[in-house]
């Protein structure tokens, strides 16, 4: 997985039950992790807007290849709320568990690598400044196909969303990388999250951001975005910082 934890955080917006994961990017990849490896992410995020921060003050990833082509995952983030006008809360708000099987690999010499993604969110508590106390699933399909120094990804899915005035929605977003160097690669992308609530707009945004090989086995990754329009219901900016330890 080339990517690391900011999903450009819906979750941290309140429109949304967007999970964190580990990419600096709301659109995930198909990449899966080597059979018996495992890869570590711990990563932060923060989202400022007119009414205050809100977002991820720590939280960890772990990534486990189970056999070639299938991968486990668990992310338990650290979430806080610091509203203007009220007391600000800290605390574990929720776990994602997830598993990422590979439809097609990136071996092919013309299609693209394709995964598909399934996970689940279990809430601790019904604290509505960190979650809305409902369990979600989230039904992606990850592509991603590389050209030289370029890879393009997308995809799309389907999230349920059964917490008080909630509604399902549909994730679909692409991204664009480049490498400039064996360690330095810069990327973009543009999202759309259908309505997950009654009365909220549609969440459309972008984010702009990079990954930085440390070592061989040590990545950092940082990104920042909004939202592409003023009807959004992603407001304010998001910023993210993660790494990424494989072993």
């Amino acid at each position: 997985m080339r990517s690391y934890i900011l999903a450009a955080a819906i979750l941290i917006l309140g429109c949304s039950d967007w999970p964190a994961s580990a990419s600096p990017y709301a659109t995930d990849d198909p990449e899966i992790v080597d059979a018996k490896s495992w890869q570590i992410a711990l990563f932060s995020q923060e989202n400022t807007n007119d009414n205050g921060k809100s977002g991820t003050a720590a939280g960890v990833e772990l990534d486990y290849g189970l056999m070639r082509g299938l991968q486990a995952s668990v992310s338990v983030p650290v979430g806080f709320s610091a509203p203007n006008r009220d007391d600000a809360d800290l605390g574990m708000s929720h776990i994602e568990f997830g598993v990422k099987y590979a439809i097609i690999d990136d071996t092919h010499a013309v299609l693209p690598a394709i995964s598909f993604c399934p996970s689940v969110e279990f809430s601790f508590r019904a604290s509505y400044k960190l979650t809305d106390g409902a369990t979600h699933f989230f039904f992606p399909v990850w592509a991603e196909k590389s050209w030289g120094a370029w890879t393009l990804r997308g995809g799309a899915g389907y999230r349920t969303n059964p917490g008080r005035g909630g509604k399902d929605s549909v994730f679909s977003g692409t991204g664009l990388t480049r490498s400039l160097t064996d360690q330095l690669q810069l990327g973009g992308e543009i999202f759309l999250e259908t309505s997950s609530a009654r009365g909220e707009p549609a969440a459309t945004g972008y984010n702009l951001g990079f990954t930085y090989a440390l070592t061989d086995r040590l990545q950092l990754g940082i990104s920042a975005g909004s939202g592409l329009s003023s009807t959004s219901s992603i407001r304010g900016l998001n910023f993210y910082t993660g790494v990424q330890w494989s072993i």
